[in-house]
């Protein structure tokens, strides 16, 4: 077999010494690397594409010209996993859904995490054994190019507006996430958001085991009442745990927890043996995470919103008066889904990057008037910092793509971290002067 691989990042290399290992000739090259030679397709017997790469790639379009079959990564791993495997995808959570069902999963049997949160499914397909567990976080562009993908179980955490840069049209992004169910059968579960409309219109049709999970009602599957978490079925209502069991911050994340539970109980899980696992889970790096205080001021990092609806999620899970940090990059996104939700506890917004300046016209088309804008990140951080009164939260939750400045959600974090820090040290320093000698 003979087989082209698109992307050199992380998700090529796993395809490539998958092939490899298994005795395939396969060759990689970069989207930007193109070459229409004879030499290159004659005898492909298909294209593997990372996520990264769309389908507008020269490489696509010259593989479907040749009526050579195109796959995601995705979808090569999947064909050489002999294990049951769950995934898990939806616009925001999803990454927290993974890690989190992946520890709760832990305590059954061996566990593999993988997919669109960093470790390509193709590094450790071969690895996996058959009474393992496979946790797979899936993109929409991942679901691209899948043919045979077919989860155990398979969860939606919600759906909002995202990447129709990439997608064109909010439909074509609803239609991708719902693939993940393309080959599953009634024999397999499908795990739905309850309080999410767009997901509740769409799976009316879905001819899977539906089970939902829900903070606001009761429903098939898991839900909060009355201060606890409960599981119900065509059988039996169980009152799993008071849910304040859930540390983890935010409206959205107590959403993200019921999933990852009953992902579990689905899959024959003891929900008693897991309380503490859901007690002490942290989130990563660059949620909702604190990087720092001065003066009564918390410095917040949530990079990883890099979207409307999570960066709605994150203001509001707090109560006190915020100062929130917002720009990038453009995804598209229509930013007066943001301005128009904004709470009352959001004081002052600072629009940075590239869209600045089309934060601010959906500011003023909402009539917000305490707003400023700034061409980098670094000014915005130190109009911050001045700005901001004791008990105040500075929150970075930038609602776009980090690709103006930097590489990556991670680094613009990162970013954050050390200027707040460089900053607050300098500031720290001319209290110290300003001190009256005794």
């Amino acid at each position: 077999m003979r087989v082209l691989i698109v992307g050199k990042g992380k998700s090529g290399f796993g395809a490539y010494n998958l092939l490899v290992s298994l005795g395939h000739t396969a060759f990689m090259v970069d989207d930007d690397e193109f070459n229409n030679e004879d030499n290159l397709f004659n005898g492909l017997s298909f294209l593997v594409l990372s996520p990264g790469v769309s389908l507008t790639s020269p490489w696509v379009k010259e593989c479907v010209k040749r009526k050579i079959k195109v796959i995601s990564e995705l979808e090569l791993g999947s064909m050489f996993l002999k294990s049951q495997y769950y995934a898990i995808t939806g616009t925001n959570g999803k990454t927290t859904v993974t890690r989190l069902l992946g520890e709760l999963m832990k305590t059954r049997k061996k566990t593999w995490v993988g997919g669109n949160i960093g470790i390509s499914l193709s590094s450790f397909a071969l690895k996996a054994k058959r009474q393992d567990a496979v946790i797979i976080e899936v993109s929409s562009f991942m679901l691209e190019t899948i043919d045979k993908f077919k989860p155990k179980i398979a969860a939606i955490t919600n759906i909002t507006p995202d990447h129709l840069n990439r997608h064109k049209t909010m439909q074509n992004y609803i239609n991708l996430k719902f693939k993940i169910f393309k080959n599953m059968t009634c024999y397999d579960y499908a795990v739905l958001n309850a309080d999410d409309d767009i997901i509740m219109a769409k799976s009316k049709g879905l001819k899977l085991n539906k089970y939902y999970f829900s903070t606001k009602k009761e429903v098939r599957g898991c839900f909060i009442k009355n201060g606890n978490i409960y599981f119900k079925d065509d059988f039996k209502l169980i009152c799993i745990s008071k849910s304040n069991v859930i540390s983890l911050i935010g409206e959205h994340n107590k959403s993200n927890v019921l999933c990852a539970l009953l992902m579990l109980i689905l899959s024959g899980g003891n929900h008693k043996s897991v309380l503490n696992v859901i007690k002490n889970f942290k989130l990563d790096s660059h949620r909702i995470e604190k990087v720092g205080e001065f003066g009564g001021v918390s410095f917040i990092d949530d990079s990883k919103a890099t979207n409307v609806a999570s960066t709605l999620a994150s203001v509001k899970s707090f109560s006190s008066p915020i100062i929130l940090l917002v720009g990038g990059s453009d995804k598209q996104s229509d930013f007066t889904l943001l301005t128009n939700n904004l709470p009352k506890n959001v004081k002052y917004v600072i629009t940075f990057g590239e869209v600045r300046n089309k934060l601010a016209s959906a500011l003023k088309s909402t009539v917000f008037n305490s707003f400023s804008q700034f061409k980098t990140l670094k000014d915005a951080i130190i109009e911050a910092i001045s700005f901001a009164k004791s008990k105040d939260v500075v929150l970075l939750s930038p609602a776009c793509a980090s690709f103006d400045e930097f590489s990556s959600y991670a680094e613009r974090g990162r970013f954050f971290e050390k200027v707040v820090k460089e900053k607050l040290g300098e500031k720290s320093a001319q209290k110290i002067e300003a001190k009256p000698k005794t």
